[in-house]
C-alpha cells in the first residue's frame, strides 16, 4: 500500500480521453495548488528505470524504444489499446513504480509547506489507486464533446480515439464511484469557476486532515 504524508489531502483527478482534465488541472495550478502527473511519471520512469525498460521490450518488442532510447507511446498505445491481456500486463509492471514515485514526489511537496496535492491520472480506478488516495475528482463530459475535441486536435484517427474511450470504460461507472464530480460541458469561463469552487473546498478539507 502506497504511504501518503500525514497531515496532507492528496486527490487524484481522472476523466475520460478529452474530458479536459489537464485544463482542469492547469487551473488548479494557477490557483496555487500543486498537480503531479502520473502519466508523465510513468513515461520517464520507462525510459530510465533499467528493470522496466528490460520488462517492457520483452512484453511489447523492440519497438518499445527508438535507437536512441526513447520510449516510443505511439508503438505502445497501437499494441495495448488493441489487447486487453496485453494493456493489464504492461500496467502491472508501470503501475506500482509510478504510485511508489507519486508517494515520494506527494512527501516532497508536503515537506515543501503544500497541504493539498493533486495527482492526475488517466487509470484511477483501472490501477486501483482510489484505494490509498484520499478522494478522487472525476471530470465528466458529454462523450460528443469529447470526440468533438480530440478530432480538432488532429493527433488521433477517429478509430483511435473509439479503441481508447472504449479502453477507459464508461464515464457515468466512474463519475458514479468518484468522492467528487465536476462537469466540462460549459465554457472555459464556467469551467475555471468550478475549479475555484473545489481548490476552496479541498483547502477547508485540508485543515481538518490529521497532522
Amino acid at each position: 500500500m502506497v504511504t501518503l504524508p500525514k497531515g496532507s489531502l492528496v486527490i487524484g483527478v481522472t476523466g475520460g480521453i478529452g474530458s479536459g482534465k489537464s485544463a482542469v488541472c492547469e487551473e488548479f495550478v494557477r490557483l496555487g495548488i500543486p498537480v503531479l502527473s502520473a502519466d508523465e511519471i510513468a513515461k520517464a520512469l520507462c525510459e530510465t528505470d533499467a528493470g522496466l525498460r528490460r520488462k517492457l521490450t520483452s512484453l511489447l518488442g523492440s519497438e518499445t524504444y527508438s535507437p536512441e532510447g526513447r520510449y516510443n507511446r505511439s508503438h505502445v498505445a497501437s499494441r495495448i489499446f488493441q489487447d486487453r491481456a496485453l494493456r493489464a500486463a504492461v500496467e502491472a509492471v508501470i503501475h506500482p513504480k509510478t504510485e511508489r514515485e507519486v508517494a515520494v514526489r506527494a512527501r516532497a511537496l508536503h515537506r515543501g509547506g503544500h497541504r493539498v496535492i493533486l495527482v492526475e491520472a488517466a487509470l484511477v480506478y483501472e490501477a486501483r489507486m482510489d484505494e490509498w488516495l484520499h478522494g478522487v475528482l472525476y471530470v465528466e463530459t458529454d462523450e460528443r464533446l469529447r470526440r468533438e475535441r480530440l478530432l480538432r486536435k488532429g493527433t488521433l484517427s477517429e478509430e483511435a480515439i473509439r479503441q481508447r474511450m472504449a479502453a477507459q470504460g464508461a464515464q457515468a461507472a466512474f463519475a458514479k464511484r468518484a468522492d467528487y464530480v465536476i462537469k466540462n460541458n460549459g465554457t472555459p469561463d464556467e469551467l475555471k469557476e468550478r475549479v475555484q469552487f473545489f481548490a476552496a473546498l479541498f483547502r477547508s478539507l485540508a485543515l481538518t486532515a490529521s497532522p
